[in-house]
């Protein structure tokens, strides 16, 4: 929203533009934790908490303003390109609308995936990290990348995030010549102490539960120069408590959350610690009777997947429905055993995978060619690097119903724990027992999981 008519001393924005127009942006238009940090120059900005704190729209807010005003160049990133859409791209748009600055920007979704400001020659490019490689030849038009954005930082690597910062090499020079400073900025929920993120720039630094907001000087050397740079950083840490454009419903719901530890995470916005089993019955899945018959009348694609485990079950069969908009998946059909070969085991399955097209394979060569012999119509599941975490990670952003008949399924999602470190403390690395056939599911939606989901309305992955 750009105001007329307002105060010049209630603006966080007051300037001319090139085109000779007066921009004039109401404080009231930020929440007031952030406004401090709107012409911050600090070189690493970290924005962490909680869930519904506003941080990440504070930062997406600047970007199109920065464009404008000083024609400031950003590159965004996630850790998956594809979901830039209905997140950081939306974002960026949504603050475009909201200060009615339209007109002064050229918005390309695809392929480009880019936004320009051709009044300053700016631009804004969203990219993915699923080969991090690839940013060698992404390039602003103009300048550097004066500004790096890394969204959802606990989903990234340490190799991520100093890959990045390489990017970020260059000067670029404002309208009366002066040196831009380089900022890059950090969003996420904190999810465990474990993670690299806290080791690197919490660990020793930070007083949880007390620190609100820290700012502190790393003192970099160079090994063989034995020349020395400082970056600055700064962190702040917010909740809902700071997001004053929540509704009282928005609120009721985040602290409807029942899990502890997330509670301590996207509430509370502290480090959490994980518990010993990977999902939690009535937080990330639900049992419900009768849900197989409810399944024509449910939105989504049929999904299926198989395991060649050699687990506690050498083999292990999943069929679900996923609806994708509602972020739903529906177990409605399983089978598991390691009392049968795999002529048996695909005579246990057959009828249930007629008319839901393929069969993804991949490494059991002996087992995958005979079931293919069998009549199974089968493709490969897809995998990336860190395809268990990541896998463990994308089932949990999704509620998951299953059918109360699908004992097996059922088991694993009861049983399947984390591991124990040396200090008894439990650690993001699962235990490799009671997951046949939750690896089963991660095979099922493999291809929804690595953001590569192709154009048939059923599949069936085996492993």
């Amino acid at each position: 929203m750009v105001m007329a008519e307002i105060r010049p001393e209630d603006c966080i924005v007051n300037c001319i533009l090139k085109d000779g127009v007066r921009l004039m942006v109401h404080e009231d238009m930020f929440n007031p934790v952030y406004r401090p940090y709107f012409y911050d120059t600090s070189d690493l900005q970290i924005f962490y908490g909680g869930g519904s704190s506003g941080k990440s729209t504070f930062v997406f807010q600047t970007v199109p303003l920065n464009m404008l005003m000083y024609g400031r160049n950003y590159l965004i990133a996630l850790k998956e390109k594809n979901k830039h859409q209905g997140s950081c791209y939306t974002e960026v748009c949504r603050a475009i609308r909201s200060f009615n600055l339209d007109k002064y920007f050229d918005i390309k979704l695809y392929p480009d995936m880019t936004i320009r400001c051709p009044l300053t020659g700016a631009m804004a490019k969203f990219v993915g990290l699923e080969n991090v490689e690839m940013l060698k030849s992404i390039v602003p038009e103009n300048g550097a990348w004066t500004d790096i954005i890394l969204e959802e930082a606990t989903n990234t690597s340490m190799n991520d995030f100093e890959q990045l910062r390489i990017r970020q090499r260059g000067k670029q020079y404002d309208e009366n010549n002066h040196l831009i400073q380089k900022r890059f900025y950090m969003m996420f929920n904190p999810l465990s102490k474990n993670h690299w993120i806290y080791k690197r720039f919490f660990n020793g630094k930070w007083n949880e539960g007390v620190d609100k907001s820290r700012h502190f000087v790393e003192r970099m050397t160079d090994e063989e120069t034995g020349e020395t740079a400082d970056i600055n950083i700064k962190i702040l840490k917010t909740t809902y408590k700071d997001n004053k454009f929540l509704t009282k419903q928005d609120i009721a719901n985040l602290l409807s959350t029942k899990d502890k530890n997330r509670f301590n995470v996207y509430v509370l916005g502290n480090f959490g610690a994980l518990g010993k089993t990977i999902f939690e019955k009535n937080v990330n899945w639900f049992e419900e009777e009768g849900l197989r018959e409810k399944i024509p009348n449910l939105p989504g694609h049929t999904r299926q997947g198989i395991d060649f485990g050699g687990g506690i079950a050498n083999y292990a069969y999943v069929k679900l429905k996923y609806d994708r908009e509602g972020k739903t998946i529906y177990i409605y059909d399983d089978f598991a055993s390691a009392e049968v070969n795999t002529e048996q085991f695909w005579e246990c399955i057959e009828d249930k995978t007629k008319g839901c097209g393929y069969i993804n394979t991949e490494r059991d060569v002996d087992k995958v060619s005979q079931i293919r012999r069998l009549g199974a119509n089968t493709q490969p599941a897809r995998k990336g690097s860190k395809s268990v975490s990541t896998g463990l990670q994308w089932l949990k952003s999704n509620k998951i119903i299953v059918d109360s008949r699908c004992k097996a399924i059922i088991a694993n999602l009861e049983l399947y724990s984390w591991k124990k470190n040396a200090q008894g403390d439990y650690i993001e690395v699962p235990e490799d027992v009671n997951n046949d056939s939750i690896d089963a599911l991660r095979y099922a939606m493999s291809y929804d999981i690595m953001g590569k989901l192709k154009t048939i309305k059923s599949s069936l992955s085996v492993y």
